[in-house]
């Protein structure tokens, strides 16, 4: 499985490579900014993407959004990370695609458990 993670703390992207550098069958490639996972994802197609939801420049409202109008990415399933817990922002990121919400600071096992299970559910082509 190959999983595109996009934060813009250099801290949490160490955290999440290593993590699931640790789950051998996740291969990770992070980035800092919106503007370079929308690069690669023109380009690369993931089993899954990991968006920082307050990110600057590129909110992960507009990320989001930008990330499901490529037809690559149309149905990829996207994880929101955030330090948010607000259920009007998970319900935004929800309604512009979004697959599922993780609070920072989470468990190691917590982002591993939910990215295999948010890419096993059925998925709408």
């Amino acid at each position: 499985m190959h999983v595109l993670v996009v934060d813009d703390n250099i801290t949490i992207r160490q955290l999440i490579s290593l993590t699931l550098k640790n789950a051998s069958d996740i291969k990770a490639t992070v980035v800092g900014t919106g503007a370079e996972s929308l690069l690669l994802a023109k380009h690369t197609a993931f089993d899954l993407i990991l968006i920082d939801w307050s990110m600057p420049k590129m909110h992960g409202e507009m990320l989001l959004t930008e990330m499901r109008k490529l037809a690559l990415h149309h149905h990829t399933p996207i994880i929101i990370l955030s330090a948010d817990s607000h259920d009007d922002s998970k319900e935004r990121a929800r309604q512009l695609g979004a697959d599922a919400w993780i609070v920072k600071p989470f468990h190691p096992v917590q982002l591993v458990d939910l990215i295999r299970q948010v890419v096993s559910e059925p998925r709408c082509a």
